[in-house]
């Protein structure tokens, strides 16, 4: 599970889904105001999403960890 915070309010869980599932099968999001829980498959998938994302700038609504 990833918790991803600086959301934009009006960044929706389909959105949020749609962006890491690049990374893996993404089983579940959670979104709660300006930030989210993106459940992962696997451990291994989240670590990829981690190492991808992490620091990298953002996309629209999302800015990574």
């Amino acid at each position: 599970m990833l918790y991803v915070r600086n959301l934009m309010l009006s960044t929706t869980e389909a959105y949020i889904l749609e962006v890491f599932s690049a990374y893996g099968i993404v089983e579940r999001v959670k979104k709660i105001k300006d930030y989210a829980f993106v459940h992962f498959q696997s451990r291994e998938e989240a670590h990829k999403a981690i190492e991808a994302v992490n620091g990298k700038g953002g996309k629209k609504g999302i800015r990574y960890l």
